[in-house]
């Protein structure tokens, strides 16, 4: 298990006006290990995210 405060670098996969568009979010403090695939919340949206790497990121 890695340390709860490391950084998880996750790619989300979202379909605004039936074009795919990509983001790279940075979460800190924000445990899935073992998770693949997670529903975030952002601003209100809900998210598909797809953990791509796990790594301890400064922000």
């Amino acid at each position: 298990h890695r340390a709860k405060n490391s950084n998880h670098l996750i790619i989300v996969n979202t379909d605004l006006s039936k074009k795919l568009t990509y983001c790279i979010l940075f979460l800190n403090k924000v445990d899935m290990i073992c998770i693949k695939i997670k529903n975030i919340i952002v601003r209100n949206q809900i998210f598909n995210a797809i953990v791509i790497s796990t790594a301890i990121v400064p922000l």
